[in-house]
């Protein structure tokens, strides 16, 4: 069997019919997005909220503290429980 190479944009999972596409998007652009680009992550809280249906979104970085880097709605206080040390 020989090896046959692909753009990204010709992979046949990532056509509009394909039933997980909108998803392997948003990975490719949160792997691509960086720290240091909050408001890249902010653009991307629309993606987000409509894959999962969820009103509050955040994404958040620990370094040394937990901080937010992007919200959509309210999620202040940040759930401490479900973020261990």
């Amino acid at each position: 069997m020989s090896t046959r190479w692909m753009r990204w944009a010709d992979l046949p999972w990532l056509e509009r019919s394909a039933p997980h596409a909108s998803l392997i998007r948003l990975c490719d652009e949160l792997a691509k997005a960086t720290p240091a680009d909050a408001a890249g992550f902010a653009s991307l809280l629309g993606e987000i909220v409509a894959e999962f249906g969820g009103p509050n979104c955040g994404i958040v970085r620990r370094a040394g503290d937990w901080s937010v880097l992007a919200r959509r709605g309210q999620i202040d206080p940040l759930p401490r429980m479900l973020l261990p040390d």
